[in-house]
C-alpha cells in the first residue's frame, strides 16, 4: 500500500495551526494602540460639519477610519481606553466598522453633537450580508477542524479494513491455488486409474476371445 498519513501527524498540524493563530492574536492585541501623534497627521475628514454620508466615513480603514468616525460623530480625535478597545476589536474582526459607528452614535457625546449620517441603513444592510457570508465560512471551518480527529479515526478504520481485506484476498488466492492443484492431481490420478482399468478390460477381452476361439476349434 501507499505511505499512510498518520493521525498523530494531523493532530500535531492542528496544534501548530492553533498556536500560530494565538501568537498572531497576541501580537495584534499588543499593537492595538492609537498613536500618540495621530493629531499631527492630516485629518481624514472635516469635523466642522453636521451632516455626513456613510460612504465618506467608510472609505477609511483601521486608525484612519477610527479617526474619521470620531471626528465626524464626536467632533474630536479618538483617545482613551474606549478608542483603543474599539480599534483592537476592529483589527481582530470581533466588530465591523458599522459597529464602531453605531457605538459612537449611541454615546451621550454624540447625542449632544447631533450629527446626521445618511446612507447608514444601506451600508448596514451590505455589512450584514458580508458578515453573514464570513460567518458561514468561519462556521464551516470550525466544523471541519472539529471533524478532523473524527476523520483521522475514520481513516484509521478504513485503512485497517483495507489491510484486513487484502490479507483475506491473499489467503483466498492461496487456498484457490491449493484447491486447483489438488484438483489437477486428482484428475491426473483418475486418468491414470481409467487407463489402467481400460488396459485390464482390454486384456480380459483378448483372453476371453482367445478362449472362445480355442473352444471353437474343438
Amino acid at each position: 500500500m501507499n505511505e499512510q498519513v498518520q493521525p498523530d501527524d494531523l493532530d500535531a498540524l492542528m496544534q501548530r495551526i492553533r498556536a500560530n493563530v494565538e501568537a498572531r492574536k497576541a501580537s495584534t492585541e499588543a499593537q492595538v494602540i492609537v498613536p500618540d501623534n495621530v493629531s499631527a497627521v492630516a485629518a481624514p475628514i472635516d469635523a466642522g460639519r453636521q451632516h455626513y454620508a456613510a460612504v465618506e466615513i467608510l472609505a477609511f480603514y483601521d486608525v484612519a477610519f477610527l479617526r474619521a468616525a470620531h471626528l465626524a460623530i464626536l467632533g474630536r480625535e479618538p483617545d482613551g481606553e474606549v478608542a483603543s478597545r474599539l480599534l483592537q476589536q476592529l483589527r481582530l474582526g470581533d466588530i465591523t466598522r458599522i459597529d464602531v459607528i453605531d457605538t459612537l452614535r449611541a454615546s451621550d457625546e454624540a447625542g449632544v453633537r447631533g450629527v446626521r449620517i445618511s446612507g447608514l441603513g444601506r451600508a448596514r444592510f451590505a455589512d450584514n450580508i458580508r458578515r453573514s457570508a464570513i460567518t458561514r465560512k468561519l462556521a464551516a471551518l470550525v466544523r471541519i477542524s472539529r471533524n478532523i480527529p473524527r476523520l483521522a479515526s475514520y481513516m484509521r478504520q478504513v485503512i485497517s479494513r483495507v489491510d484486513l481485506a487484502e490479507r483475506k484476498v491473499q489467503q483466498l488466492e492461496g487456498q484457490l491455488k491449493e484447491a486447483l492443484a489438488a484438483r489437477a492431481a486428482a484428475e491426473a490420478r483418475m486418468l491414470e486409474r481409467i487407463e489402467t482399468l481400460s488396459g485390464r478390460v482390454a486384456n480380459i477381452e483378448e483372453r476371453s476371445q482367445a478362449a472362445g476361439e480355442r473352444d471353437g476349434d474343438r
